[in-house]
């Protein structure tokens, strides 16, 4: 650890001091439905204040795959390099547990429109990016993360956010046994689209209830995401990033897409409000990936931003094969 990350981080356990005090959170906001709201249109960044915003919703004891989204003149940071200093905070004091140097996960958001003739079209928003990190957190309560970005060479200040560590995660954690879930299928309804807003909607990933793909001694890749009401608009390009490993794996994974929210109520304008699958797997935002494995426990989960080859490592280890 160099002198000077070593300043910033002691300067940012100050701040993070100060933070928790006031009652600051750094958690992102949330929008309707529990869903987290929509960052900003991308462009190119001017030369306003760097803003950061925890983008993980369910951080809790033991490893967590902690992610960040990086903001400056309401416009997606998508070229930084980024250093995570996670701190302990107790009252006044304040002891460095752990660093790690963050990935950038870069993804174009876009969300599935309907028009009035019943096609859709995907309406591409701009870039947006995720810097992620795994991260273990070895006890509940408050925690600071110091998050040092660097851009064209040159290490800026340090952006300090307080945020809270649950004693066990609220979704299903990794190990746990999957929820039997038995959502809408094919077999429940007279047209595909009141079950899936994607484009193209696949009739392959409806076929099966959760509970019977988790039961079937295959792994399951699970899809809880709403390509047309998604409110961070990373439903879809989640869904394509998954999409592009069913041909691949189609014969030894079971792939199944969930709409988080009833379709019906929403199309009519009523609001959004999520179906009860949603609850039984303790999920208050969209989007979400799950990998069960063959025993049907979960094996991985990934929310808001993944790319196709983080997932299929996770599908490869569910299998038995090297990540």
């Amino acid at each position: 650890m160099t002198k000077r990350r070593v300043a910033l981080i002691v300067a940012a356990a100050l701040a993070l001091l100060l933070l928790a005090a006031c009652g600051g959170d750094g958690k992102a906001p949330q929008g309707a439905g529990g869903a987290t709201t929509t960052p900003p249109a991308s462009g190119t960044p001017g030369a306003g204040e760097l803003k950061a915003v925890i983008i993980s919703s369910d951080l809790a004891v033991g490893t967590n795959r902690f992610m960040v989204g990086l903001v400056q003149d309401d416009v997606p940071v998508t070229d930084a390099q980024v250093q995570f200093g996670f701190l302990k905070l107790s009252g006044d004091q304040g002891e460095l547990r752990s660093e790690a140097r963050a990935t950038v996960v870069k993804m174009m958001r876009g969300v599935v429109q309907e028009k009035p003739d019943g096609t859709r079209v995907m309406v591409e928003s701009g870039e947006a990016a995720a810097y992620a990190a795994d991260v273990n957190f070895d006890e509940p309560g408050d925690w600071g993360v110091s998050i040092i970005p660097s851009r064209g060479g040159r290490t800026l200040e340090p952006i300090n956010l307080a945020l809270t560590v649950q004693e066990k995660s609220r979704s299903v954690a990794i190990g746990e046994s999957a929820p039997r879930s038995r959502q809408l299928t094919l077999a429940d309804v007279s047209d595909l689209s009141e079950i899936d807003t994607g484009e193209p909607p696949d009739p392959e990933w409806h076929r099966m209830t959760i509970a019977d793909a988790v039961t079937s001694g295959k792994p399951v890749a699970i899809a809880f995401t709403t390509p047309g009401f998604c409110q961070s608009q990373m439903c879809a390009p989640m869904t394509q990033e998954l999409a592009m490993l069913y041909d691949k794996y189609k014969d030894e994974v079971i792939f199944i897409h969930v709409e988080p929210y009833d379709l019906e109520r929403a199309r009519s304008g009523e609001g959004l409000f999520p179906i009860s699958v949603m609850g039984e797997w303790g999920l208050q935002t969209e989007p979400w990936i799950f990998i069960v494995d063959g025993e049907g426990k979960v094996a991985a989960k990934f929310e808001a931003f993944v790319m196709m080859d983080e997932i299929e490592a996770a599908l490869r280890a569910a299998l038995g094969g090297e990540q």
